[in-house]
């Protein structure tokens, strides 16, 4: 039971709850704080730092208790650090910046709030602007150890291994216990072809903390890469606890299906982007042997393709709700490799063509792009992943310098606005790649696949594209810019799908 607040004893309460936060006591201290607002409910540090308590457990909470203290007074410059910081949590980067900008206006010598603009900036991928903000921070507080590790991780993302490698190792050296810089430089020894290397990092990540869920991550990337299939596995299930997935569990009060289950309905629901839909989808012929009545939820571009392809599977956008009465048991779309694909001969067996695209409308397609049966060679170039898109993306105008060629035609097959990429190339460069008029490469994904079958060959990035592609059977060469993808294997030259080959 909490004493009374009054105005004579607020600050002495106020400190103890204070006192309790610094301890570790946050919950206490968050009663506290809360108990001295419902007297005064204008009382600036309680507002402050109730705010900062809630950061990691509701961030939207928290950017409300510290607007608030801002309002009340704006000239603390703590407070809007501490503003920021809740909103790179909610990745409101630019509001996150905004903040930081007012803090380093109140205090010019605010090392923190220049780092957390800097991992604002990385947030937003402007990896140039991130980095002068990082350098800022390092010489206001050169003996910072996370300053070097995010800043190692930035010089990363712009290919700059050598001196982001010099970062991480100054990190290491000034705090050992880092988890975080050796999982950033893992990530570097990865990118350089080091895997031994990134391994013993991302394992050293996990020993310091055990519950770091991106070196756990990665490290089963790496391990299913190098064909250590029960550990990767294991490991690949961390993913559900990472800081970014575009996933979330579903809801349900239906158990998980396992091997052994005797059930005549399961629900596979999806997860992550649109390559790993149709990735581990490869499997559902598998699947279908087990449970006769298959239930899929899928990214809602796909559903043409795949009913087409498997007739006698019930398909459901990701965006539907699915009546539980419609399913016994239920399992994520990823689960799927640890039972099918938990041996090496699973991965040595390439997969050949397991989605058909309407034949009909790319021999249409055909035509129009190549009344005169020149040659067809579909590219893309880019990735959009948050996460490593950069790093899988190569130079439009290497690529098609390489391609154009007399009795060739390019046609574009990368998704989203690209426009003026290719009228630059023909403006500046002379070389065509035309567009199909009629295809959303974006959002009608039935109509790519229609169009990557009427090409002679493919050649493209690690995106959609090549799982579509190698899905479809069509003769892909995949460019590979930095890390392998564990799907795509360079020591054999192929990776599951057989129609693809790595360059």
């Amino acid at each position: 039971m909490m004493p009374s607040t009054t105005s004579q004893n607020t600050e002495e309460i106020f400190q103890a709850a204070f006192d309790l936060h610094q301890q570790g006591d946050v919950e206490r201290a968050k009663r506290i704080y809360e108990s001295i607002l419902l007297v005064e409910p204008n009382h600036f540090n309680s507002l402050h730092m109730l705010g900062v308590a809630l950061i990691d457990e509701d961030p939207s909470l928290a950017v409300a208790m510290l607007s608030k203290a801002i309002e009340i007074d704006p000239t603390f410059a703590e407070c809007f650090n501490n503003a920021a910081t809740a909103l790179i949590k909610l990745e409101q980067y630019s509001l996150a910046i905004d903040c930081c900008d007012q803090a380093i206006a109140l205090k010019g010598d605010y090392w923190e709030a220049y780092a957390n603009r800097g991992e604002s900036l990385r947030g937003m991928q402007l990896w140039t602007e991130a980095l002068i903000s990082y350098d800022l921070a390092i010489d206001l507080k050169k003996d910072e150890a996370r300053l070097y590790s995010n800043r190692g991780n930035v010089y990363g993302e712009l290919g700059d291994l050598d001196n982001g490698l010099m970062d991480l190792n100054k990190a290491i050296t000034l705090d050992s216990a880092n988890s975080e810089a050796y999982l950033n430089r893992g990530n570097l020894y990865q990118d350089l072809g080091m895997l031994d290397l990134a391994s013993q990092n991302y394992t050293k990540a996990t020993e310091l903390n055990p519950n770091l869920a991106d070196a756990h991550f990665c490290l089963a990337l790496l391990q299913l890469q190098k064909g250590n299939l029960e550990e990767g596995w294991t490991n690949y299930e961390w993913r559900w606890k990472r800081k970014k997935l575009d996933s979330k569990p579903i809801v349900t009060s239906k158990p998980k299906w396992q091997k052994d289950s005797e059930c005549q309905r399961v629900l596979i629901w999806a997860e992550q982007g649109v390559g790993d839909h149709i990735f581990f989808c490869s499997l559902l012929t598998e699947m279908s042997k087990l449970v006769p009545n298959l239930l899929l939820q899928i990214d809602e571009r796909l559903i043409p393709i795949f009913e087409r392809s498997f007739p006698k599977i019930n398909f459901f956008p990701t965006s539907s709700i699915i009546d539980e009465s419609l399913y016994d048991l239920q399992i994520p779309i990823g689960d799927l490799g640890a039972i099918f694909l938990c041996k090496k001969e699973n991965f040595d067996n390439e997969k050949s063509a397991y989605l058909f695209a309407d034949k009909d409308r790319a021999s249409k397609i055909r035509q129009s792009l190549c009344p005169n049966e020149e040659t067809l060679i579909g590219i893309s170039w880019k990735s959009k992943n948050k996460l490593s898109g950069l790093k899988r993306s190569i130079n439009l105008l290497e690529l098609a310098k390489n391609l154009h060629a007399p009795g060739v035609k390019l046609v574009n097959l990368q998704y989203g606005d690209v426009k003026d990429e290719l009228e630059e190339l023909k403006r500046n460069h002379g070389i065509e790649i035309i567009q199909c008029p009629e295809i959303d490469n974006m959002n009608d994904l039935d109509g790519l696949a229609a169009l990557i079958e009427a090409c002679d060959r493919v050649e493209t990035v690690d995106n959609t594209t090549v799982h579509i592609a190698g899905a479809i059977g069509k003769e892909t060469v995949l460019h590979l810019n930095s890390r392998s993808n564990w799907r795509f294997s360079t020591a054999r030259n192929h990776f599951f799908y057989s129609s693809v080959k790595i360059t």
